[in-house]
């Protein structure tokens, strides 16, 4: 597999959230073959996630939320919100939140400076 930042493996693991309601909606019939594609990805920055301590918590995460679509829409929120705060997590340990914060405020300061 091609290399993947840890940036994009963010973006693509929390992408898997929209993806259960698409695939409810009928209009994403792949949505659980997008886990074989996600365990791909997960495994290509494996050593990236176990470096900031994620690797482990991103993978039972991934299971736990395909386990829970399997079981059907009934816990397909749970699913979602499971992906949601994993995902919040990541972005904390990686440092992609604090990078993003400090991009809007030094924005925010630019804009009242005018």
């Amino acid at each position: 597999m091609a290399t993947v930042s840890l940036s994009r493996f963010e973006g693509d693991f929390e992408g898997m959230i929209g993806c259960i309601s698409l695939y409810r909606r009928g209009l994403d019939e792949t949505y659980l073959s997008h886990y074989s594609w996600i365990y791909k990805q997960l495994e290509a920055v494996r050593a990236k996630l176990e470096t900031i301590g994620m690797y482990e918590r991103c993978r039972e995460a991934l299971m736990q939320a395909e386990d829970l679509v399997r079981q059907g829409p009934e816990r397909d929120e749970e699913a979602a919100t499971l992906l949601l705060a994993v995902s919040r997590e990541l972005a904390h340990a990686s440092g992609s939140y604090a990078k993003l914060q400090r991009k809007f405020k030094a924005q925010n300061d630019e804009g009242a400076s005018r």
